[in-house]
C-alpha cells in the first residue's frame, strides 16, 4: 500500500479547546492530555487504558482511561512515569515504543478503512475524481465542508486537482474498501463520518512521522 498525506478540508483538523456555536448549548466534555497537559474536547483526543504492560487505544467511550493528543510528539512522550501519575498507580510499559507506534498506526489505518465503508453504506460517500475536485474547490470558500481521499496511482493531472485532499492507498484498494472495483477519489461530506475519518487520518499521519523519527534516531545510534 502507498500511504501519503497532504491537508484536507475539514473543521475537524483545527483542534481547539473551545466548542463551536450551534443548536445545542451544552458544552462538550473536555479532558487534558497526559503529556502536554493542554485541555481539548475529549472527542479530539486519543483515549487509552493499560493492561499487562501494554496501552490499549481507542476514541471516546465511557469508562476509566487517560487521554493523549493524537500527535507524534505527545504519543511518543508516553512513558511509565507519566502513565503512573495519570492512573494514580504504578504502570510499567513492557512493549517497546517502536512496537506501540506500529500497532497504533495499524489501528488508525483499520479505522480509516472501516469509516470509509460505513460512510458508503450510509449513502453519504461520493465517488469520482471530477466530483471530488469540484467539492474541494467549493471547500476553499467554507470550513467544515468535508474530507477528500484520493488514490496514490492517479494520473498527475488528477493528483494536482486533488492536492488539497488526503492520498491513501491505491485506486484498487480504495475501491475494495467501499465495495467497488476501483475508486480514484471519494468525498465524505461534513458529518459524524467526516469527523471520525479526520481524526484517524490525522493520527495515521502523526504515527508515520513518529515512527520515521524513532527509526532515524535508532539508526544514528547504531552508526
Amino acid at each position: 500500500m502507498v500511504w501519503q498525506h497532504t491537508t484536507f478540508c475539514s473543521a475537524s483538523s483545527k483542534r481547539s479547546g473551545s466548542v463551536s456555536s450551534g443548536a445545542s448549548s451544552l458544552k462538550a466534555p473536555e479532558r487534558s492530555c497526559v503529556v502536554c497537559r493542554k485541555i481539548f474536547p475529549s472527542s479530539q483526543l486519543l483515549k487509552f487504558t493499560h493492561q499487562n504492560g501494554m496501552l490499549l487505544f481507542g476514541r471516546g467511550g465511557k469508562g476509566r482511561g487517560a487521554h493523549v493528543c493524537p500527535t507524534a510528539g505527545c504519543v511518543s512522550g508516553l512513558h511509565s512515569g507519566r502513565l503512573s501519575r495519570a492512573f494514580k498507580e504504578p504502570v510499567e510499559l513492557q512493549e517497546p515504543k517502536l512496537d506501540m507506534l506500529e500497532r497504533l498506526l495499524g489501528l488508525a489505518r483499520q479505522r480509516i478503512i472501516e469509516t470509509l465503508g460505513l460512510a458508503r453504506r450510509a449513502g453519504v460517500l461520493e465517488i469520482g475524481t471530477d466530483r471530488v475536485a469540484e467539492k474541494l474547490r467549493e471547500c476553499m470558500h467554507r470550513s467544515g465542508a468535508g474530507i477528500a481521499v484520493a488514490a496514490s496511482d492517479l494520473a498527475q493531472r488528477s493528483i494536482k486537482q486533488l492536492e488539497d485532499g488526503w492520498i491513501f492507498g491505491t485506486s484498487h484498494e480504495l475501491g475494495n474498501w467501499i465495495g467497488v472495483e476501483k475508486a480514484g477519489a471519494v468525498w465524505v461530506p461534513a458529518s459524524r463520518f467526516a469527523k471520525t475519518l479526520g481524526f484517524w487520518l490525522e493520527l495515521e499521519k502523526a504515527m508515520g512521522i513518529a515512527l520515521e523519527k524513532l527509526q532515524n534516531e535508532t539508526e544514528n545510534k547504531e552508526d
